[in-house]
């Protein structure tokens, strides 16, 4: 994780209320918040991809729309929880 994590994951929790719930436009506008923050788009999908609680599964887009918005949006907030409780 880096420094700007906490910032990106509230960003993408921000977007997340605005966006379709599909892999497809998950991936697109995902990336395309990277590329306007100016990250690394592996580096910005990686605290997105606490919400799986796993490092190997689905492709992160899919499981985002198989848990949900609802589910996928509370484990995004316990991710940035977590994220204010340790030191990046």
């Amino acid at each position: 994780m880096t420094a700007d994590a906490p910032a990106w994951l509230d960003a993408v929790v921000a977007g997340l209320g605005e966006w379709d719930f599909d892999a497809e436009v998950l991936h697109e506008r995902t990336f395309a918040l990277a590329e306007e923050l100016g990250a690394n788009r592996r580096k910005f999908q990686a605290p997105i991809a606490a919400l799986t609680g796993s490092r190997v599964g689905l492709p992160l887009f899919e499981s985002m729309v198989a848990l949900g918005s609802d589910e996928g949006l509370a484990r995004l907030a316990g991710a940035r929880r977590r994220l204010e409780r340790t030191d990046v």
